[in-house]
């Protein structure tokens, strides 16, 4: 993430370039180019926070055969819930790409 002074300096240097070509155009395609980047990155941050979890939920799933929780009296089998989150979270990263 760029500092405040960094910000400030590329404000300043498309100031002076917008004041030396008078080309507003130019200026603000430059300013746009900067923010879709920081919004690609962050959707690929996203991507890949998505992929990893789904790899974690994975390899939790096919190294444990009976994940039993208790509540109380009674316990809850947490494997059909596994299942249903990485169908999900696996339709959800194949419509992401």
């Amino acid at each position: 993430m760029p500092r405040k002074s960094e910000i400030s300096k590329r404000r300043e240097r498309l100031k002076r370039d917008f004041e030396k070509e008078q080309d507003p155009e130019k200026a603000m395609s430059v300013l746009d180019h900067s923010q879709l980047n920081t919004k690609l990155r962050r959707e690929e941050l996203r991507g890949l926070f998505t992929l990893g979890l789904l790899a974690i939920l994975v390899v939790v799933r096919f190294q444990t055969e009976h994940l039993m929780v208790k509540i109380g009296q009674s316990s809850l089998a947490l494997i059909p819930f596994i299942n249903f989150t990485i169908v999900t979270w696996s339709l959800y990263a194949f419509f992401m790409v």
